[in-house]
């Protein structure tokens, strides 16, 4: 969100102020980089006036492209992506509640952009706030 609200669909946007909005150590942005590099969702640029641009419209981004990037799986067990490592597989009872609330978290992360997001966070921004 952090790249979409400083234009990073069109320009670079340093990390230090992307980890500076979303209140994360530059550190650990960093070490996250590579892997959304390596999946095609952002650019990078090194040097003065670098920084990391998105690969592609924000609009073509899902939560769950970028869930499988950092995370590595959707599944909430090993098993339902890789029957073959669990002996109990042929008769384990619990597989299709797993595969279930797999396909669950799948449908819902892939239901929500990276610009529905942003989108999203410029209107919290411009609520009211009401005190008592």
């Amino acid at each position: 969100m952090s790249l979409v609200k400083a234009g990073g669909e069109h320009h670079p946007v340093p990390v230090k102020e992307i980890a500076a909005d979303q209140g994360i150590s530059q550190d650990y942005l960093i070490q996250l980089l590579p892997l959304l590099k390596s999946g095609g969702l952002i650019l990078s640029e090194r040097g003065p006036g670098g920084g990391v641009t998105l690969a592609r419209p924000a609009s073509e981004i899902t939560l769950a492209d970028v869930v499988r990037l950092t995370e590595g799986s959707l599944a909430p067990v090993a098993c339902v992506e890789e029957p073959d490592k669990c002996d109990r597989f042929p008769r384990c009872v619990a597989r299709k509640a797993w595969t279930e609330l797999k396909d669950a978290i799948e449908r819902a992360l892939s239901s929500h952009t990276i610009a529905d997001l942003a989108e999203e966070e410029e209107k919290m921004s411009r609520a009211p706030m009401y005190y008592i």
